[in-house]
């Protein structure tokens, strides 16, 4: 459906509403769901089960057990219960996650390109709100308010808090824009104890501390600066203020009048309890947040005539300040039952002849596909914990390096093993598509052990690059580690294979570069493979930096080492093979040993900065591509 005016919608199927809502028509989404809190038994909006009776549990396990009633003793009937009650939460606990992502999902859809969501979380819920919300929303995450809560006023103990909420600010692009508010000026006032005709004020200083020479060291209306000192101003502007009344002189000082008005305050991240009427609303216990902060809001994520959605507002608050500043409105109102009796309604306020009511619409015929965002709430945590892990166990492997251990190699086969240890093929599954999307149409090329690599990569980088203390250069190594499975699979192991079915002694047909060191190394090698290891493939290995190190020489035309009858020149021949011919001309091997010295430096600690990660990142994307576009197989 497509909304022109102000629009209350009477209907408990939250989800099914919002599905039938087009896409990107609203300016501001506010989510302040039901919560399902560690407080609370259950989803407060969901109706409890009656619990199961003595004798019916005892009848249960009776039965199951194949004995009498009077075999099940108390503890059989507590553990029963026990079981049932964590079966019942874990399902309630799945529901409402269900329930949220399609919420989120469905908020991210009709958010248009540079609207803003915010939603309220308690403290103790039962998800990580922020954890759903950065999965839908990827990398648009903008802020958190904090919103401080004062003692309700039926309590009598001080120290009877309500819990701090959090107020989460999404985009759906990096188009957003966010407006200043202010504090109210009552909420500092107290520090200008001054007040004329014009404002209340406090009074400043017209002299400050200066050790440098200056030309504001003059006398002014019998006043002279001590050591160190100068005016803040020149004598001309001096005496345009005092004419100004802008000066006070007493007791041998001059002091500047500085109006509250004019030095108004921009609102910090963390907003207090406040019980203040605006309005002329009714402050009572809401569902929604304190009407002050609503008004803040507003004010700083949208402008005037803009579309506001919420789809739960239960006591139609939000719909209330939007008429009043100005702009547009969808509400729902799912009609549930006010949980403590108290909830003030605002509806009849509401101008009648500007807005709509009605109980359900039509309009968006598109099939919506759900992406399981979080299939297990406690396993995705679970994956947060394993990479705390792994980002723990590899600041203590490379501290090894230069002290227990000396090789580079080592270090970084270390950390791959620990990588290959805590990071799971479940957990890289939503990043698949992504690296899909832009290796497309190779994806079928890529080995299979690249295809594991590359999302690994991809989840390290997005898991790691915007957390503190995290060590960024551990995602460099999965993009290193497809590229070296890719150099070598497309490269180098069906030359090996090619010498051994030609049955090529490389020892008597390449005499020369056994001798020479550029080639020493390689001639080696490739001679142990195509003989004594000719049988187990597992064992031929060349890693990234010594592969770099021979396509350097091989793809250089003007080489010596590629004259007739040497190894390079025999090699050269074969990669012409695999290759199309315009692979020779695009420079392949520019920048590769950047690559590998920066996979290499990943083994050091601190030495490897976000920059060049990133830009090492999307070296290693674009070789790898250049490798899947021109390779003949």
């Amino acid at each position: 459906m497509q909304f022109n005016k102000n629009t209350l919608i009477q209907n408990e199927n939250i989800i099914d509403i919002m599905e039938s809502i087009r896409e990107n028509q609203f300016n501001f989404i506010y989510l302040d769901l039901p919560w399902c809190t560690i407080s609370d038994d259950l989803f407060r909006y969901t109706k409890n089960k009656k619990e199961d009776s003595y004798s019916e549990l005892e009848i249960f396990l009776a039965n199951q057990k194949g004995c009498e009633t009077k075999d099940i003793t108390v503890a059989d009937i507590k553990a029963e219960r026990l079981k049932r009650k964590v079966e019942s939460e874990n399902l309630e606990k799945k529901k409402y996650s269900i329930f949220i992502s399609k919420i989120l999902e469905n908020s991210w859809r009709i958010l248009n390109s540079t609207g803003i969501l915010i939603l309220r979380s308690p403290e103790k819920s039962i998800i990580d709100f922020k954890l759903m919300l950065d999965q839908v929303f990827s990398d648009t995450y903008i802020m958190k308010i904090t919103l401080e809560k004062i003692n309700r006023p039926w309590t009598t103990n001080s120290t009877d808090y309500m819990n701090q909420e959090t107020l989460y600010l999404y985009s759906k692009t990096n188009e957003f824009r966010l407006n200043k508010i202010y504090e109210d000026f009552d909420s500092y006032s107290s520090e200008f104890k001054y007040e004329d005709d014009k404002d209340r004020y406090k009074l400043i200083s017209l002299l400050s501390n200066n050790f440098n020479k200056n030309n504001n060291g003059y006398t002014w209306k019998g006043i002279s600066p001590e050591k160190n000192q100068i005016w803040r101003f020149d004598k001309e502007k001096l005496d345009e203020l005092y004419e100004s009344d802008r000066i006070v002189i007493k007791n041998g000082k001059a002091f500047l009048k500085c109006y509250m008005k004019e030095n108004q305050r921009e609102k910090s991240t963390v907003w207090k309890a406040s019980l203040k009427n605006h309005f002329n609303i009714e402050e009572k216990h809401s569902s929604t947040i304190y009407v002050k902060h609503f008004i803040d809001l507003i004010n700083m994520v949208t402008n005037e005539n803009d579309w506001i959605f919420s789809p739960f507002d239960v006591d139609q608050k939000l719909p209330l300040i939007a008429e009043k500043l100005g702009r547009r409105w969808v509400v729902i109102n799912p009609t549930c039952d006010d949980a403590y009796g108290e909830t003030y309604s605002y509806k009849n306020e509401l101008s009648n002849d500007k807005y709509i009511e009605i109980k359900n619409i039509q309009g968006n015929t598109q099939e919506i596909v759900y992406t399981e965002i979080l299939k297990n709430i406690d396993d995705i945590n679970n994956l947060k914990k394993r990479l705390a892990q792994l980002n723990e166990s590899v600041l203590i492997i490379k501290k090894q390096l230069g002290v227990t251990v000396e090789d580079e190699e080592s270090v970084l086969e270390q950390i791959q093993e620990r990588i290959d240890v805590l990071i799971e093929k479940s957990d890289i599954e939503q990043y698949v598509p992504i690296v899909q999307e832009w290796i497309k149409p190779f994806w079928t090329k890529l080995e299979t052990e690249s295809k594991q690599f590359l999302p690994t990569a991809e989840l390290l980088y997005e898991e790691y690059k915007n957390a503190k203390k995290f060590d960024l250069s551990i995602a460099i190594l999965s993009y290193c580690k497809a590229l070296e499975k890719e150099l070598y699979s497309k490269m180098f192991k069906g030359y090996i294979k090619k010498l051994i079915n030609g049955k090529i002694n490389v020892r008597k047909e390449f005499i020369k570069d056994f001798e020479d060191y550029e080639t020493k190394k390689f001639a080696e090698s490739i001679h142990r493979y195509t003989t004594k290891e000719k049988n187990n493939e597992l064992n031929w290995k060349l890693e990234l930096g010594t592969m770099v190190y021979i396509l350097k020489i091989v793809l250089d035309d003007k080489n010596i080492f590629l004259n007739d009858g040497r190894i390079y020149a025999d090699y050269r021949k074969y990669l012409e093979e695999q290759f199309e011919s315009l692979f020779f001309d695009i420079k392949f091997s520019a920048d590769l040993d950047s690559l590998a010295k920066l996979r290499n430096d990943s083994a050091h600690p601190n030495i490897v900065d976000s920059e060049k990660i990133e830009t090492g990142k999307e070296l290693a994307k674009s070789k790898l591509l250049e490798i899947l576009r021109y390779h003949n197989k």
